[in-house]
């Protein structure tokens, strides 16, 4: 999922921070992402701040987390666990859930991107 997010958000002209293991740090760069963070060393809420959206794809521990790093007004969109509305409104952020469903136009549009 997260591979795919980050070409997406890349062709929509986002700066995209990504975590990954130090493995996969070429391959998260390829991908598009301008800055990736080694988790294994790093915990991301440490290093990063005011972010305008996180795109969670882990949820627990790493989702509760994650609230630190989004700026005021920003947006958690999970897509496994609804993010809490109360954890959003006690950062000031907002809190989205994507349940995917098929669509095929929007599938042939990103079968003609890859």
């Amino acid at each position: 999922m997260g591979h795919f997010a980050v070409q997406l958000a890349k062709w929509k002209g986002a700066r995209v921070i990504g975590t990954a293991s130090q493995r996969n740090y070429d391959f998260l760069r390829e991908l598009g992402a301008d800055e990736v963070i080694d988790y294994t060393t790093t915990r991301f809420e440490d290093v990063v701040h005011d972010v305008d959206v996180v795109l969670d794809t882990m949820a627990g521990d790493v989702q509760k987390r994650s609230w630190k790093v989004l700026k005021k007004g920003g947006i958690m969109v999970s897509v496994l666990t609804p993010p809490s509305p109360q954890e959003a409104a006690k950062y000031g952020a907002r809190d989205g859930y994507v349940f995917v469903q098929p669509n095929a136009e929007q599938l042939a549009e990103i079968a003609n991107l890859v």
